[in-house]
């Protein structure tokens, strides 16, 4: 309870590209973990190092997990959708370009589709925005289902000689109508 999915993911992220790509997908995840845990202050460096605890490091309104509950802790987990007074901007069939905006925490916007030109094909309401929740703000924006021909992403080559289409899930504040 002392971090949210997306705050995991950039604590993953916030490596160098070149640590990321070298370390392996478990490497990553204990990264991300080292990370927050000392971020939250609930492991010191020197007890990270020695693998000793330090008893006056315990806060004593936390508790350890135990084994025998995780089960139903993992199978509790936590709606993502949200209420809000906002309405939608966009609608089935909106032409919208993807924001080409240099974002330097987290985003779920993909790099491949930034600056390219989509259809909304579904509206699935408002959701946790997760570049903010990544921040620790639980705030709701809108998401939609946006369909990009393969020619958009990659041009008019060999590889993109079958027509296809990519679908991606994006939220409001990464599009811009076209």
């Amino acid at each position: 309870g002392q971090w949210n999915l997306d705050q995991s993911r950039h604590a993953r992220e916030r490596q160098t590209p070149e640590d990321y790509l070298r370390h392996s997908y478990y490497e990553n995840w204990w990264i991300g973990l080292k990370t927050l845990l000392l971020e939250k202050h609930l492991i010191s460096k020197q007890e990270l190092e020695t693998g000793k605890a330090d008893s006056n490091l315990v806060d004593p309104g936390l508790s350890a997990l135990q084994a025998k509950d995780v089960g139903e802790v993992l199978l509790r987990g936590g709606s993502v959708e949200m209420e809000t007074e906002k309405r939608p901007r966009f609608a089935l069939g909106d032409k919208v370009r993807v924001r080409e905006e240099k974002i330097l925490g987290h985003t779920r916007a993909p790099g491949y589709v930034h600056g390219k030109i989509g259809e909304i094909e579904r509206h699935h309401g408002a959701h946790v925005f997760a570049d903010r929740n990544a921040l620790g703000y639980r705030e709701a924006e809108h998401l939609y289902s946006i369909r990009f021909r393969s020619r958009e992403i990659w041009g008019e080559n060999d590889q993109a000689s079958a027509p296809f289409s990519v679908r991606v899930d994006l939220w409001e504040p990464h599009l811009e109508t076209v």
